[in-house]
């Protein structure tokens, strides 16, 4: 048998992702009657299930079946005989030019050529040939990852995707480049521009679960289960089902899963092909868990005739795995033909989307896992950890005088241009705040960041705060390269730089992702309930700020009760200037805060170890201009997306500014 002549092949496949979906039920053929391709399927089932059983080699004359001779005969001769994909192109590409001829069926072409292999690999007990067959021919992969599953799966020919994940139990690995591991390595450690791997997706469903989510994948499948929990597990398909299974089958949960589609798909930028591959494994397990129990009708190869047929949930979960696959499918087209068959059998053992397909055409899922697994090892290895951006380093740690800046010089400006951009955006849209905690104590007494701060807290009005989830606002972050996340359970948003890696964060409901410093922290103030002249924080689990500040600090209160802005500038730095309240309740915010030596002591963070007394010094300016630097000159986004037009509010705001 020979398995070359791929390259028409591969144009018809590509072809077929651009047809619409009645086209692309013609190119797949099968037109011969329902019955007849039931009929064929079953006994091509039936040969599989043979060839499987036969186990590793070497096995006895007594336990082989020699129908199975026959039986490959009769499914080769059904399908003309074909033994090369080539034929499949010339019969497509004279059908296209003639509606009048017949199409060739090209999921059962397929099932068949694999078949062949599988032949090779258990029958002539030639595992090396059958291996080396299946790399040469990578048109098969193409197809099972580019074919519409749901129509292949309502045809019935959910053999192909079996057969296809068996064989690539016998493929080996694709060789580790060190050039490529270098440049990735130098690539994460640098800002900006620095882009995640997939690795940070896994890290982050790793911290906001608890475990990897590659031993989720191990334990729905039934290879083994390791430290997930029972959430992981996948529906019960061993053996015979008792009468109390039937009616309750074992299986896990979809939020495992649903977590991890989430995260992937909230970081598309951060989704490689091993992020990808799983993401689509997310989904179609998410439909296997919907199926609710063992296909019995059209879908199951073999069964008797019934109605079970995938559900519209179902198949759109199956065109969005899809969707998953085909965005990594230019990866693929770099590679030779051998590369690309290891590149994507090492994914498809890792997250094993068309085992879930077999188990969504009623094959048994746990047989096709475990064989081929003592040729290869099953585990993909992903890329480590990046680290985070390294824009800052041991923040909030106070040892010396004069204090060590925390910051990097990148992780400077890009603070003060967080600040200045967020800061902005914020006056834009009609939502005043303010500098408060650390920011406000190095705007009034440095001049800036304080040397040992890594973040910058402000305080927003709460009546505004609503500007913040808005479309509009949101999109206006994006287009200044910042992002946002909504911590609703300590009323915060934190803002950051959209170049640095997202960071798992149990608090955000922006699918548990916030980020790694520096960021800037929004907390919600308001007025007091029945103090209308004092504000406060709405969320006060640190007593350190669980106090209440005099609101004219803030606002002027006129006798209607209307409220006027009473806030003052303050440079931060040399190139911008924070909103804070007026001196005098800034003053007293500071003393309420950090005591009544704030202008001229310096102590430690934790210990409260004083390291700098200035008082002998006799001026208030003693701490002045020790800030976090450089601080500029900053980019003005602000102005450029006005300049563009890209910036408009919307008439709400200047309605709130009145």
């Amino acid at each position: 048998m020979r398995l070359r002549g791929m390259g028409p092949t591969l144009l018809l496949l590509f072809g077929c992702l651009y047809m619409p979906y009645h086209v692309k039920s013609q190119v797949l053929g099968c037109t011969a009657p329902r019955s007849e391709l039931a009929a064929l399927q079953r006994r091509s089932r039936w040969l599989f299930e043979k060839l499987l059983a036969l186990g590793p080699p070497p096995w006895q004359r007594s336990d082989f079946d020699f129908s199975v001779v026959q039986e490959m005969t009769d499914i080769m001769s059904a399908y003309e005989k074909t033994s090369e994909l080539v034929v499949v192109y010339e019969k497509a590409s004279y059908t296209l030019a003639d509606q009048d001829s017949p199409m060739p069926c090209l999921p059962g072409i397929i099932s068949a050529e694999l078949l062949q292999l599988l032949w090779i690999w258990k029958v002539e007990r030639d595992a090396p040939r059958a291996a080396s067959l299946f790399e040469q021919s990578q048109g098969h992969l193409v197809f099972l990852r580019t074919i519409s599953w749901a129509r292949v799966l309502q045809l019935g020919f959910g053999l192909v995707f079996a057969a296809g994940q068996t064989m690539c139990g016998l493929v080996s690995s694709p060789p580790e480049s060190e050039d490529d591991v270098e440049h990735a390595r130098r690539h994460h450690s640098s800002w900006p521009g620095s882009t995640t791997s997939s690795a940070t997706v896994f890290k982050q469903y790793h911290v906001l679960t608890g475990f990897d989510y590659r031993q989720c994948v191990d334990r729905f499948v039934g290879f083994r289960s390791g430290d997930s929990p029972k959430a992981c597990r996948g529906p019960n398909t061993g053996g015979r089902a008792s009468r109390q299974s039937r009616r309750a089958p074992r299986r896990g949960a979809l939020w495992p899963h649903r977590q991890f589609a989430t995260l992937a798909a909230r970081q598309p930028w951060a989704c490689g092909a091993a992020c990808r591959q799983a993401s689509a494994f997310a989904h179609v397990a998410q439909a296997v868990l919907l199926q609710g129990g063992e296909p019995t009708g059209s879908l199951a190869l073999g069964a008797r005739r019934g109605s079970w047929a995938l559900s519209e949930d179902q198949e759109q979960l199956l065109e969005v795995a899809q969707a998953e696959l085909l965005l990594s499918e230019p990866t693929y087209w770099s590679a030779n033909g051998v590369l690309q068959v290891q590149q994507s059998c090492s994914l498809a053992r890792a997250f094993p989307v068309w085992l879930l397909l077999a188990r969504l055409a009623g094959i048994r899922a746990t047989e096709l896992v475990r064989e081929g697994a003592e040729h290869i090892q099953r585990e993909l290895p992903l890329p480590t950890q990046p680290p985070p951006s390294r824009l800052a380093a041991f923040c909030d740690m106070i040892d010396t005088w004069p204090p060590t800046q925390r910051l990097t010089a990148q992780g400077a400006l890009a603070t003060y241009f967080l600040v200045k951009t967020v800061g902005g955006l914020l006056d834009t849209f009609g939502v005043r705040w303010w500098a408060s905690a650390g920011a406000l104590l190095g705007a009034v007494r440095n001049g800036g960041i304080l040397p040992q701060d890594c973040d910058v807290d402000i305080a927003i009005w709460r009546p505004d705060a609503h500007q913040l989830v808005k479309p509009a606002f949101r999109a206006a972050l994006a287009a200044a390269g910042v992002v946002s996340y909504h911590m609703p359970i300590y009323f915060q948003f934190r803002f950051c730089l959209a170049q640095v890696p997202a960071a798992a964060d149990r608090r955000s409901v922006d699918g548990g992702l916030a980020c790694y410093l520096p960021y800037v922290d929004g907390h919600l103030a308001d007025v007091v309930p029945h103090e209308p002249d004092r504000w406060h924080y709405i969320h006060r689990t640190d007593l350190q700020y669980a106090h209440s500040f005099p609101l004219s600090g803030i606002f002027r209160r006129s006798s209607g009760g209307a409220l006027s802005d009473a806030r003052q500038r303050l440079p931060f730095g040399s190139y911008f200037e924070v909103w804070a309240p007026q001196a005098a309740a800034a003053e007293l915010y500071l003393t309420t805060v950090y005591g009544g030596d704030w202008q001229r002591v310096l102590r430690g963070r934790r210990d409260n170890e004083l390291l700098h007394n200035a008082t002998e010094v006799g001026s208030k300016k003693a701490f002045y201009g020790s800030i976090a630097r450089p601080t500029g000159p900053l980019r003005d986004v602000l102005a450029e997306l006005t300049a563009f037009g890209s910036l408009e509010p919307g008439a709400e705001v200047s309605a709130a500014l009145d």
